[in-house]
């Protein structure tokens, strides 16, 4: 008797603990099945290595650690640029996906989306000659060879 109620205890755990794993799973199935929200937004682009770290990781250690300083005092001019141009992205998109088009807003939105990559690189430009006026003869020709394994490790993109 005793026996019996510690296998009816055992069981009822068992069988509750099974049923609040099936529900879950089940939750977590119909949710990504019947109600994933469906985005206005345009996909993301793709991450592509960022030119610079990239060029960085190909080049010795004693190259890298003059490099770098310039490198990171770089970084925090593009991180607003980064979210204007996502800001034009979205305005760009709803151009797009409306039913009259504004002709001068799209004029306007494009020649934005230009100017931001034309400042974008820009500012890599100065950082590039800054980096070079670092470097001496053989650590330059080091860089070279960096940046043509560069060039081949970014058309796999």
């Amino acid at each position: 008797m005793v026996n019996d109620m510690r296998r009816r205890q055992w069981f009822i755990l068992t069988f509750i603990i099974s049923l609040a794993i099936n529900i879950f799973l089940a939750g977590v199935l119909l949710g990504k099945t019947f109600f994933h929200p469906q985005s206005d937004m345009l996909p993301p682009m793709p991450r592509r290595p960022f030119m610079f770290q990239q060029l960085i990781s190909n080049l010795p250690p004693d190259i890298q650690q003059k490099i770098r300083p310039l490198v990171q005092n770089s970084m925090p001019q593009k991180r607003p640029g980064g979210h204007e141009f996502r800001q034009f992205r979205q305005v760009l998109h709803q151009q797009l996906t409306t039913e009259n088009v504004d002709e001068q807003v799209l004029r306007q939105t494009l020649e934005n989306i230009r100017n931001k990559r034309f400042h974008f690189q820009a500012q890599m430009h100065e950082t590039f000659i800054r980096i070079v006026l670092v470097l001496n003869k053989e650590e330059r020709e080091k860089l070279l060879e960096a940046m043509r394994h560069h060039r081949k490790f970014m058309k796999k993109f």
